[in-house]
């Protein structure tokens, strides 16, 4: 199968969108639980940390029993679990199933590794970043039309209907799965083991592997970064540029757009350059944009800065994600892509954690400071791994 993955790319990148889609119906929803549930800030900020961890916690083991079962039964679990988890947040009627809603949903969220792991199946390695570029633009996608759809819906309906429609879009994706999509692992190149328990010892196989750990370390301070970054974001608009939530969001949507170009253009990047220094180039970049958003003193000076931004934040994810699926068998595919989106899960834990206290100690540009500065240990880290080798 591998080479030839064009039949199955476009089913990849409908799902992707609409799995991606459904989640960001809901962003909206969750600064606005407070007046529906009584929730209080802190309230919030522990129903997402709640998700992520169920996700850190849950995604690799999804990933190793994907090796062992096939991808599509794995595809078909989670997404019925985001089918359900969606309809138990649109009745939700206490504060205990809007947690028990997304902790169901952070515990079957391997949908996006799950996919990833299917794209590596179907494609070499010399295709492997387009294919992850495809999946990456479609995530950018979802992301610009996402939330104004729920916003909008959750204006003119309420706030149960984004869930209703995110759970509708779920069911969609279980049905597409279900009839379009063929199992991309084959038997003969599963990873057959004697116990249940040997899973777990190929997560730790993954993590102990010293070529993959240390990719697991640039996936996880990049990703840190783009996290702090993302979550500080808004209130440097609203305290350094005086922006509302309205004009916040437009410049979001452009990230949005470039963030998906990039990905779909990573093939035609690949043609001028290799990964290695291609990967050094977008560190490099991020740490000047980093630096410089956190120095802009007006609206148009900050969207000039989010275009080479989200080039390089697209260029960068896609090429991490790239290197892991390289450095693994494809019977292993699954359990190293299921750690790459667990230490995903655990920036949203960590960073916006960090961000806070950044902002109320440091001032507003204090997250994008310590961004660039991060985002300088890595081009120097990468340049001088790569001197050496």
């Amino acid at each position: 199968v591998r080479g030839s993955f064009r039949g199955p790319l476009p089913i990849l990148f409908g799902f992707v969108l609409i799995d991606v889609l459904g989640f960001s119906l809901i962003l909206p929803l969750f600064p606005f639980l407070s007046r529906q549930y009584g929730m209080t800030p802190t309230q919030i900020g522990l129903l997402q940390t709640s998700n992520a961890l169920a996700q850190f916690l849950a995604v690799p083991l999804i990933g190793a029993l994907s090796d062992r079962y096939g991808r599509k039964p794995l595809l078909l679990l989670c997404i019925f679990g985001t089918f359900i988890s969606f309809l138990m947040l649109g009745t939700a009627t206490t504060t205990f199933m809007v947690f028990l809603s997304r902790i169901l949903d952070g515990l079957l969220g391997g949908n996006i590794s799950l996919a990833q792991a299917y794209i590596s199946d179907i494609t070499s390695n010399k295709d492997r970043a387009q294919g992850m570029g495809v999946l990456g633009a479609a995530f950018g996608v979802a992301f610009i039309l996402g939330p104004a759809i729920g916003g909008t819906l959750a204006h003119w309906g309420g706030y149960h209907w984004p869930s209703y429609l995110a759970a509708l879009l779920s069911l969609i994706n279980l049905v597409s799965v279900v009839f379009l999509l063929q199992e991309s692992l084959p038997y003969e190149k599963r990873n057959h083991k004697s116990s249940f328990l040997d899973t777990f010892q190929d997560l730790y196989k993954c993590f102990k592997d010293p070529t993959l750990r240390r990719v697991f370390i640039l996936r996880f301070l990049s990703g840190s970064v783009f996290t702090l970054w993302e979550s500080t974001f808004g209130f440097y608009n609203k305290g350094r540029l005086q922006l509302d939530a309205r004009s916040s969001s437009y410049l979001l949507t452009l990230f949005g757009i470039v963030y998906a170009i990039a990905h779909a253009r990573i093939k035609s990047l690949l043609k001028k350059t290799n990964e290695d220094f291609l990967q050094q180039v977008s560190f490099g970049v991020l740490a000047a944009c980093y630096i410089v958003s956190g120095l802009t003193s007006n609206t148009l000076q900050h969207a000039l800065v989010l275009i080479p931004l989200a080039i390089a934040s697209g260029v960068s994810y896609n090429l991490i994600t790239t290197k892991v699926t390289k450095q693994v068998q494809q019977s292993q595919l699954g359990s190293a892509l299921g750690l790459s989106a667990s230490l995903g899960s655990l920036t949203r834990i960590v960073a916006p954690l960090i961000g806070g206290i950044l902002i109320d100690f440091g001032g507003d540009s204090s997250p994008a400071v310590l961004c660039g500065a991060t985002s300088l240990f890595l081009l120097t880290s990468e340049f001088s791994h790569q001197k050496r080798f």
